[in-house]
């Protein structure tokens, strides 16, 4: 697994993932941060700015479920100084490192009571602000005193920026006409983004489902759900369609939606504002609404510049 590396500016020194800074003094060691997660490496990267040292272990599009650690992702986090989690048991096998290491479980912190201990927060953009407040403050605590400004004044940035997106999300789906105002996707993912932008939210395998085959009895429940919900079409979290998304489609009538949603992190090769604005033009596009995807793209290009 590639680990994606930059520098960070700590303990008055520069990091650099098995580097250290040479001037007129004596070389300081480097001590290089690791990062769960696309969105955690997103919002380190972007508190921290150019001067970051960064490991991520998850790459993007990959599933956080799933993950499992490998040798080079051990010696990344033995020679960490932090290590940035989600938490919420998002990836359960990372789960004992705070035995070995310094963890920080980023959403938990932010947001300490998600309803059912659901980890995808970040899919509400004032819940990603509030890990990046969470972010910057382990940053803080081991940066030299010159680093510490910088990381407020970008935090600041951060947050302009992400409460700028929230107001652009809540325009885009109020163009949604009420009664296609709702998500169905076969996982429970987006209940946070439901929330917050009062959309209804049916994720269909843990609604009508108990897990293993899905049943003749549950596909019909499934069907008639999706039916009855006002959906135009189901939504697929890969390109390739899952075979029981291929089954409620044709049982149901109802459309796969050509363009999948992302959501356990970010698009391979975009940060977490362009997959956020990419998935809300996704549902609202596909449900009759009219989503200002050039503004969106506009908050992206801010976020990058950061």
């Amino acid at each position: 697994m590639a680990l994606v590396r930059c520098s960070l500016l700590l303990g008055g020194g520069l990091v650099a993932a098995g580097l250290a800074v040479m001037g007129a003094g004596p070389a300081v060691a480097a001590q290089p941060v690791v990062a769960a997660n696309g969105i955690l490496c997103d919002l380190v990267r972007t508190v921290a700015g150019p001067t970051v040292a960064v490991a991520c272990l998850v790459p993007d599009g990959a599933d956080p479920h799933d993950y499992r650690l490998t040798a080079r992702d051990r010696a990344a986090i033995q020679s960490a100084s932090v290590v940035f989690l989600n938490g919420y048991r998002l990836s359960p096998a990372l789960e004992r490192l705070g035995r070995l290491k310094r963890t920080v479980k980023v959403a938990e912190v932010a947001v300490p009571s998600s309803p059912g201990r659901d980890p995808h927060v970040w899919h509400n953009p004032l819940h990603a602000a509030a890990m990046a407040k969470v972010v910057s403050r382990q940053l803080k605590s081991g940066a030299a005193p010159s680093a510490q400004g910088s990381i407020d004044a970008r935090v600041a940035r951060v947050d302009s920026v992400l409460t700028q997106l929230d107001r652009w999300a809540a325009a885009q789906f109020a163009t949604v006409p009420k009664a296609h105002r709702v998500v169905l996707t076969e996982h429970d993912a987006l209940s946070s983004l439901a929330r917050r932008y009062q959309i209804r939210y049916v994720p269909l395998m843990r609604s009508f489902a108990s897990g293993g085959p899905l049943r003749p009895s549950s596909l019909r429940e499934i069907s008639q759900a999706a039916q009855a919900s006002g959906t135009k079409v189901l939504f697929s979290e890969s390109k390739a369609t899952s075979k029981t998304l291929r089954r409620i489609s044709k049982t149901s009538g109802l459309p796969v939606y050509g363009q999948p949603v992302v959501v356990d992190g970010v698009a391979k090769g975009k940060s977490y504002v362009a997959t956020f604005v990419s998935n809300v033009c996704t549902f609202v596009n596909a449900q009759g609404g009219r989503c200002d995807r050039s503004s969106g793209d506009r908050i992206a290009s801010r976020w990058k510049a950061i």
